[in-house]
C-alpha cells in the first residue's frame, strides 16, 4: 500500500510517501504560516525522488490537527483536492497522536503539547501498553500552567511537543514520515469524512463576533 501523507500543524510542514509502511521519500520545511508556497513543491519533490506517481497512490493521509488553524486549512484542502481528483481514500490522524507514537519507546506515559498561541497549549496524554498507545486525556486546549498542575500529580511522564521546553518536553513537531508509517493503523474514510480538529475558535471568527449587528465599525475602531 502507497501512502502520501501531508503534515501541516504547525510552522513545519511536511510531505511523505511509505509503501508498505516503509518511508520512501520525505520532504520537510520550517519557514512558518507558508504552508500554501511548501506543499505543491513538496508533493513534486516527494514523487520524483521515489520514482511513484500519483495515480501509483493508494491513500491520502493528513494531519488534521490540532495545530495553526491556517496551516491545517491548507493541508486538508491539499490532501482533500488530490483525493477526489484521484479517486482515493483519506486517513485522518491527530498532530497529538504523531508526536506520541515518535516517543513509544519512552517507557513512561506521554504527554503531547502544541503551542496553541493566546498563551495556551494542545494536549493529549497516551498510557503505553503492550499493545502499543492509548489515549487517556482526549485532546484539549488549556493553559500550560493548569496542565502543569495536573501533571504534577502524576510526574512520570515524557512531555514532547514544540513547546514547554523549560520544563523538560522534548523539542519535536509532528512528522510526515510519521504520519505515512502509522497510517495503515487508522481506517479510512471519504474525503468529506476528514476535519480538522481546531478545539476552539480561529481569531477570526471571534472577532467576528465582537464586531456590532450589521457589520459596522466599533465607536472608536
Amino acid at each position: 500500500m502507497i501512502v502520501l501523507g501531508i503534515e501541516s500543524a504547525t510552522a513545519r510542514a511536511g510531505v511523505a510517501l511509505a509503501s508498505d509502511g516503509v518511508v520512501v521519500a520525505s520532504a520537510q520545511v520550517t519557514r512558518g504560516p507558508r504552508h500554501a508556497e511548501i506543499l505543491v513543491p513538496g508533493l513534486k519533490f516527494v514523487c520524483e525522488q521515489a520514482g511513484i506517481a500519483l495515480d501509483d497512490v493508494d491513500a491520502i493521509a493528513v494531519d488534521v490537527g490540532p495545530g495553526l488553524f491556517t496551516g491545517l486549512r491548507v493541508g486538508i484542502a491539499t490532501a482533500n483536492g488530490l483525493a477526489q481528483a484521484l479517486g482515493l481514500p483519506m486517513i485522518g490522524v491527530s498532530s497529538l497522536d504523531l508526536l506520541a507514537h515518535a516517543m513509544r519507546h519512552a517507557g513512561n506515559d506521554i504527554v503531547s503539547v502544541i503551542d496553541a498561541r493566546r498563551s495556551e497549549v494542545y494536549a493529549a496524554r497516551y498510557g503505553v501498553t503492550a499493545d502499543g498507545l492509548k489515549r487517556v486525556m482526549e485532546p484539549t486546549v488549556l493553559p500550560p500552567a493548569d496542565l502543569l498542575d495536573q501533571l504534577r500529580e502524576t510526574p512520570d511522564v515524557v512531555l514532547v511537543g514544540d513547546t514547554l521546553q523549560a520544563y523538560g518536553a522534548v523539542f519535536a513537531y509532528p512528522s510526515a514520515e510519521t504520519l505515512v508509517q502509522v497510517a495503515s493503523a487508522y481506517d479510512t474514510v471519504t474525503p468529506r469524512g476528514i476535519a480538522p480538529l481546531y478545539l476552539r475558535k480561529s481569531d477570526a471568527e471571534l472577532n467576528a463576533e465582537r464586531r456590532p449587528a450589521g457589520g459596522g465599525k466599533e465607536e472608536g475602531a
